[in-house]
Order: structure tokens, then sequence, then C-alpha cells
């Protein structure tokens, strides 16, 4: 670790990784002990909420039973327990990384502190798939959830802004993993002084290679914000007691409403001619084909989706990363 007071120099001339008993646990380097519990926590998380949907579709089909109605308790309590825990544990892990911006902490421990709170970010986002149905059953229970947005709103913007170097790191150039995530949050003279790297031996001059220091990986961080932001406004929705996203509502839609009169007009005048008939199944086929996407759209299924793209996306950052420190 630098100490306090962070300058140009530093990111040129930099220790080995040291030890961050803040964010890898006292005395580790690359412990997983601190990851290993982020990931077990959103796991069990995504499998409670997905036996609750399952259980809460099951009572839909076949009628609700007391071991069933407490089945679907008990995973929404856990989910709403984990979830809770995960928002407080996200906010404090991010800013014990801005905290220690200034006193150097490493692109490595900054990408732990970062996949840390991606994994806390989306297990807080099953916290409002569980309570769903429940949003508006009583005065108490919505401020309790415009609480709950008003924090994740907050762990969504200190997680966008810590996601900036992951640009930096991902692209391909490589940088050391003690280098000091403060370097990517100010450009100056020092991207010049690390614009040659040495590719063999430091004492012959034709072996150093020039790098590219400005290299970005900006597809990796607009995915990374796209999952952040498609969930978090999905859940802003759901504040509404006419829900955006519902099936019903978008079937009001003037595109969609207009298609199903000019089908049903289409079925009643159909004509024994070719192009007739062309235009009757081509327009059919369009029909069925939206009516089937807002369906799916409105479905717990894409829901779920997300949220394992999320959970699938945050577990190959830890590994990758791992990955290429071992």
């Amino acid at each position: 670790m630098s100490t306090y007071g962070m300058s140009e120099v530093n990111c040129t001339v930099y220790l080995d990784l040291q030890p961050n008993p803040d964010i890898s646990g006292i005395g580790c380097a690359n412990c997983a002990d601190v990851s290993l519990g982020f990931f077990i926590t959103a796991y069990l998380s995504f499998f409670c909420c997905a036996a609750k949907l399952f259980l809460d579709h099951w009572e839909s089909l076949f009628g609700s039973g007391p071991t069933v109605t407490r089945l679907s308790l008990s995973c929404r309590g856990a989910v709403i327990s984990f979830g809770d825990q995960q928002l407080v544990t996200g906010i404090s892990i991010l800013v014990a990384g801005f905290l220690q911006l200034e006193w150097g902490i490493s692109a490595y421990h900054w990408h732990s502190v970062v996949n840390q709170a991606w994994l806390s970010t989306i297990t807080y986002f099953m916290v409002f798939t569980a309570m769903k149905d429940d949003i508006h059953k009583s005065r108490r229970r919505r401020l309790a959830t415009i609480v709950r947005f008003a924090g994740m709103g907050i762990l969504i913007i200190m997680l966008i802004v810590a996601l900036i170097p992951m640009g930096f790191t991902n692209s391909r150039t490589v940088y050391a993993h003690s280098f000091p995530a403060w370097c990517f949050y100010h450009n100056g003279e020092w991207k010049e002084n690390l614009a040659w790297q040495a590719s063999g031996d430091r004492e012959q001059d034709d072996q150093w290679e020039r790098i590219d220091v400005t290299a970005y990986n900006w597809p990796y961080l607009i995915l990374t914000v796209t999952i952040l932001l498609y969930n978090f406004c999905t859940r802003i929705f759901w504040l509404q007691r006419d829900q955006p996203l519902q099936g019903h509502v978008l079937r009001r839609i003037p595109v969609i409403t207009g298609s199903e009169k000019v089908f049903d007009r289409l079925r009643r005048r159909r004509r024994n001619g070719p192009a007739s008939k062309v235009i009757h199944v081509l327009y059919r086929s369009f029909h069925t084909l939206l009516v089937s996407s807002i369906e799916v759209y409105s479905s717990a299924l894409w829901e779920m989706t997300w949220i394992t793209t999320g959970l699938v996306w945050g577990t190959i950052r830890i590994t990758v990363m791992r990955k290429g420190l071992l």
C-alpha cells in the first residue's frame, strides 16, 4: 500500500501486490473466503427466489395449501433477509474501496471490491422479485419498499462509478495486479511514461515494445451497466399499481391493439387469391410473434433470465480475475 496522497509517480513505480485486510482478509493477498461468502449468499437467494416463483405458480394452478403457503413465505423471507444484508454489505465494501483510493488500493483488490458489490446488487434485485406481489398490499410495506429502492439506487450509482476502471483492466493492455486503481480515475502524464513495456531483457532496447495505455473495453462496460440499469428500471415500474410491464397493459399499446383489429378484419374478409393468402399468413405470423413476445417479456421466466445473466456474469468476472492472478 502506498502512503496517503497518490500522485502520477505512483502510477509508474509501484510495489508488489500486498495483502489488504479490508478487502481480502487479514494476511491474505488473494484469499477466496470473502468472495466465497458472496457466492453462497447470491446463489442461495437465487434458488429461494426461483422456488418461491415455482410455488406461487403451483398455487395458481392447483390451489393453495398450508404446506405450499408456508414454504413460499419461508422462501420469501429468506430472500428478503439475504438481500437486506447484502445491501448494507455492498454499500460498505464500496465505501471502503473508495476511501482506499488515495491510499493506493491495487487494481486486483479494486476488482474484488467491484465483483463483491456486483453480487450484492444482483442478490438485492431478487428481493423485489420475491415481494413483487406484496408491494401494494399495505402502506407500511410500500414505504419499506421505497426505502429499499432508495438504498438500491445508492448502491447502483456507487457501483457504476466503481466500474469505470474495469474498461481499462479488461482491455488488450495488461496492467500489473498491484497497479493503483487511483490512476484509472486520473488521466495524466503517467500514461506517456508507461507507454513502453518490457517484453524481454530490459538491458536490450530492442526488447521494449509500445503499449496502448488508452485502450478501453467499452463493450464490457456497456454490457455490465445495461444489466444493472435494466433490472433497476424494471423494478421501479413495479412501484406503480398499473404496472407498465404487465402483459395486459402492454396489449393496450396502439400498435398492438391495431394489429389485433387488422388481424380480425383479415380473418373475416379472407379471400381465396394467392396474394391475400400470403398477406394473411405473414400478418398472422407477425401478430403471433408480437403477442408471444409480450407474454414472455411480462413473465417471471424473463425476469429470472436477467437475474441469471447477472449471476453468471459476476461468476465469470471473479473466476477470470483469480485465474489471472494464480
